[in-house]
């Protein structure tokens, strides 16, 4: 694969007062339009406006050229609602009150899911054809449905991910539940994340010609069974300090399986990082199962993507700190998990050891072809890997970014939103 340089760069700036601050962003496959979520913190709660940024299918209509275009991106308000509750629990610093934003082209609705635990939706009416004796913001008004809080999780929601066939919702609640529900919302699963079985896929030993197939007696067999079993361990392998505690959720691209990375506490030496793996058979209505949890991973950190076409999971390995992965002193790794839970190779990020002490990555995604991770990009072939392009926010002085995603359907443009300075 050749360098990732940009085809063609657009910019859309959206001006919402010091207060207003970019949460999240979604797109519509079939018209480009680009869907971002502004929220705004009041005085009784929070302010959401969804803005869309239409005319985003102007790369065709400059091949080859590396630009920046503005003029062109038109951006309108075209729903807002409010909410008074906030997340229950705590969030890192710069973090979103809204938790996912998703299109559904299918039947033209957006869907809002808040760390407050609200859920608000919003239909996009058909084109009206034909209307020219009415303004244009009288046709918008008509096009949509305000948006509309139509359920609530009281425990608040810390993580939420659709499946990719968008016909399932996964959500850990503030509780630190997996909770699966259908498109409509109707309960398919409620369960607590954590639990000590390793899952339906664990290892099993059958024992031919070991004492555990022999004749004891009811009395022997479980005297000896009590004597074989494992003792309780406490870890040795500890969080880094910048670890944010919020679970993340990814699937596999046929929506057969997602798995879900969850700080774990243990009550006498801290918390670690564990992932777990769940199945879903579409013949038992799509209801999970425990399939298997990763083996105990040091300095395993949050972020995780699996690769859509199935083979590996990305997640991210620090070392050189107490407790953290054993290697040199800023040693920062893109480390590949594999279904069962084991490690399968990966690649080493190129950052100093500044950044490796107090830098934070938020997200990790694949694109729609499984040949580009973005984290900043990089690209894989025959399980090795290449950095392939850097993006930086386009004008200096600008914030960090804030949230990325992927075009469902064209795998090399990405959206990305972040915070300028005002003015």
């Amino acid at each position: 694969m050749r360098s990732l340089t940009p085809k063609a760069v657009q910019v859309a700036k959206v001006a919402f007062g010091e207060s207003a601050r970019a949460a999240a962003v979604t797109v519509d496959p079939e018209t480009g339009s680009v869907y971002a979520a502004i929220e705004r913190q009041v005085e009784f709660g929070l302010d959401v406006d969804v803005v869309k940024i239409a005319d985003l299918e102007g790369n065709d209509r400059t091949p080859d050229v590396s630009c920046i275009m503005s003029s062109q991106l038109i951006t309108q308000v075209v729903s807002s609602f409010s909410t008074p509750v906030l997340a229950p629990f705590k969030l890192p610093e710069g973090a979103s009150q809204v938790v996912n934003m998703q299109y559904f082209a299918d039947d033209r609705s957006l869907i809002i899911l808040m760390a407050g635990g609200d859920i608000a939706t919003m239909t996009f009416a058909e084109p009206l054809m034909g209307s020219t004796s009415v303004s244009s913001a009288s046709i918008q008004r008509q096009l949509t449905t305000q948006l509309e809080v139509v359920g609530s999780i009281d425990s608040g929601i810390k993580a939420a991910a659709w499946s990719p066939d968008e016909e399932q919702l996964v959500l850990i609640t503030g509780e630190d539940h997996v909770v699966c529900m259908t498109r409509t919302f109707d309960e398919l699963y409620d369960e607590p994340l954590r639990t000590d079985d390793f899952g339906d896929d664990k290892f099993i030993n059958v024992g031919w010609g070991s004492k555990t197939t022999q004749f004891h007696g009811s009395l022997g067999k479980a005297a000896l069974m009590a004597a074989r079993a494992p003792k309780p361990t406490e870890p040795t392998s500890f969080a880094h300090p910048t670890d944010d505690a919020l679970p993340r959720i990814t699937f596999r691209g046929d929506a057969k399986y997602f798995a879900v990375s969850s700080l774990d506490p243990y009550p006498s030496s801290g918390v670690r990082r564990q992932v777990r793996f769940f199945s879903r058979d579409a013949s038992e209505g799509g209801v999970p199962r425990l399939s298997a949890t990763s083996e105990s991973i040091a300095g395993l950190e949050g972020p995780i993507a699996w690769r859509p076409s199935g083979n590996v999971i990305a997640s991210l390995v620090r070392y050189g700190y107490e407790g953290g992965g054993e290697g040199r002193k800023g040693r920062w790794d893109v480390a590949m998990l594999e279904r069962n839970g084991l490690r399968h190779g990966g690649f080493e990020l190129r950052e100093d050891e500044k950044t490796w002490e107090n830098g934070v990555i938020r997200g990790m995604e694949w694109n729609a072809d499984s040949e580009v991770l973005a984290i900043w990009l990089w690209t894989m072939k025959n399980y090795h890997y290449y950095l392939k392009q850097e993006i930086y926010p386009h004008q200096a002085g600008s914030k960090r970014f804030v949230s990325m995603r992927w075009h469902p359907e064209q795998p090399m443009t990405l959206y990305v939103i972040g915070e300028g300075e005002s003015g």
